[in-house]
């Protein structure tokens, strides 16, 4: 064992301290396999990664809200009620027009 490879903890113990390399090996591999995990369970994982995209972009807005004297419990909310009143109003305005495109798609196959 180098001495770059351990770690004296006292004059007692001698810990192995893996060296740059090691790690940096390590953390490829652990890299590759979680790569791994979400390629065989996307579609799995699809509805955990949205949830993370949404609760990260939805954090700031819940903070100001906070700051503005609001309790964090309804700021939440009262922000899912704005995505989601947001998300069925753009498929209720959106929706007739691809149903349009998508009849005149077929219609012209």
């Amino acid at each position: 064992m180098h001495a770059s490879e351990t770690h004296a903890k006292g004059a007692e113990a001698m810990i192995p301290v893996p060296s740059f390399g090691k790690r940096t090996m390590f953390a490829g591999a652990f890299a590759l396999s979680c790569g791994l995990v979400v390629l065989v369970a996307r579609e799995v994982m699809l509805p955990f990664v949205l949830a993370l995209v949404l609760a990260y972009i939805l954090t700031p807005m819940v903070g100001r809200l906070e700051t503005r004297g609001m309790k964090r419990g309804w700021a939440i909310v009262l922000l899912y009620f704005v995505v989601l009143g947001t998300l069925v109003v753009t498929i209720k305005v959106a929706m007739p027009r691809v149903m349009q495109e998508g009849t005149a798609l077929v219609r012209d196959l």
